[in-house]
């Protein structure tokens, strides 16, 4: 048992130096997986939550490891099924303590309605991760927030994704944010968020995926629904209370793209989305653009240099006959610096654009941030931060505007188990 453990080790790392395909990355760590292969969350992770070139590469090849079947699969005698040993699930739960300018406004009379500039924030988060390869080419893997800074989300699951791994690829089918084939959010080290995802409509859908690997590199062809994962409509055209329901509320899809280029050192691509959103009152829909680059420079998986950069067209969005375009990214850097520390800075930017004068909260679209964070780890899996953000716009007294800058301090945990 020992040498087979050992040879997983080898040949799990070496995964790291085979070419990559983006497909969506689990939403968090996922120490089950450790307690599948009996081995440690450091054969796949360089700091965690973030994954190193073998834990891309895992990902990739349908969470298999060699021997996969033997190693994590009990024996029920029969050849036909692959059932895990262990129900695999984890939990990852978060803390923090944080002072900071915050207040809630009335966004009619731009007065506070809530203030609290010293909060606790416990349970900011609480995720139950569950995943597993069923057979050598089909997997599921899903998280289901319980907590999400301060409320329940409904439906609880961000993420559940059902995949299909061939010889030239993938085929993905589910619920994630389409901002993982860029770069997933739940694996930064920093508490601050790639803000333009969110503005830019980058956010959970549900949808397919196709993933084909090329020689340096791959592309990734994609459709959703385009509203989202919190709603659905009864169906009923047919008759009085069937039982399905509609989870799409139009025919119009969201449709994107992304090629990219993946070396041992460098990865990069270009994406694009094409689709429609809700205009700035919310009564009818228009077509909206988004078009990008990214990029990653990782050294010996300790340093990583990593960025976005967005334009986003969205068309008639204030009924003035005329498109508002807004661009905007984010540049960030990790460095590993032993297993019990790590140090982040995170620069987030959006410029306004054609919104900096629109007479509705989109006006507040600015952003103009960089966040240090320092993490020291008691345990792999068990993460101390300490992070502050500095807010470089100034405020703008208009109704809409940049009432208050949103610079914080905070410290607090990291649990995964």
């Amino acid at each position: 048992m020992m040498m087979r453990n050992l040879t997983v080790k080898i040949l799990g790392a070496g995964l790291a130096w085979c070419g990559l395909v983006v497909l969506p990355h689990p939403a968090v760590a996922s120490p089950h997986f450790s307690r599948q292969y009996e081995i440690s969350c450091a054969v796949c992770h360089s700091a965690g939550p973030k994954l190193n070139r073998a834990g891309e590469a895992f990902i990739h090849r349908g969470l298999l490891l060699p021997h996969w079947d033997e190693i994590t699969t009990t024996d029920t005698r029969d050849p036909e099924i692959k059932l895990p040993k262990a129900l695999p699930l984890s939990i990852r739960t978060q803390a923090y303590a944080r002072v900071r300018r915050g207040e809630t406004l009335d966004l009619q009379t731009a007065s506070a309605v809530a203030n609290a500039d010293y909060d606790i924030q416990a349970p900011y988060t609480l995720d139950l991760v569950g995943g597993t390869a069923l057979t050598s080419n089909v997997s599921m893997r899903f998280n289901a927030t319980l907590a999400d800074r301060g409320i329940t989300p409904h439906p609880p699951f961000e993420r559940a994704i059902f995949t299909y791994t061939g010889l030239l690829g993938a085929a993905v089918i589910g619920q994630f944010p389409i901002s993982d084939i860029l770069f997933s959010r739940h694996q930064r080290l920093t508490v601050q968020d790639y803000l333009p995802y969110d503005l830019a409509g980058l956010g959970n859908e549900r949808g397919v995926l196709f993933n084909l690997d090329l020689v340096y590199g791959g592309l990734t062809l994609g459709a959703s629904n385009g509203n989202g994962t919190q709603t659905s409509t009864a169906l009923n055209s047919p008759g009085l209370g069937r039982s399905d329901r509609l989870f799409d509320n139009n025919n119009v899809k969201d449709y994107f793209a992304r090629v990219g280029l993946d070396t041992d050192v460098i990865n990069g691509g270009l994406f694009m989305l094409i689709g429609e959103r809700p205009n700035a009152a919310e009564n009818m829909q228009i077509t909206r653009t988004v078009s990008g680059v990214d990029g990653n420079l990782a050294i010996a998986d300790r340093f990583y240099l990593y960025g976005q950069a967005l334009m986003v067209r969205w068309e008639d969005f204030q009924r003035t006959s005329v498109a508002d375009t807004w661009y905007g990214g984010f540049i960030g850097m990790d460095y590993i610096a032993n297993a019990g520390s790590s140090f982040s800075l995170l620069y987030n930017y959006v410029n306004a654009g054609t919104l900096a004068t629109a007479a509705n909260i989109y006006r507040g679209i600015g952003t103009n941030t960089i966040t240090a964070n320092a993490s020291h780890y008691f345990a792999r899996n068990v993460r101390g931060v300490i992070e502050i953000t500095t807010d470089f716009l100034l405020k703008d007294t208009a109704q809409y505007g940049h009432n208050n800058k949103e610079d914080y301090f905070l410290v607090g945990l990291d649990l995964t188990f």
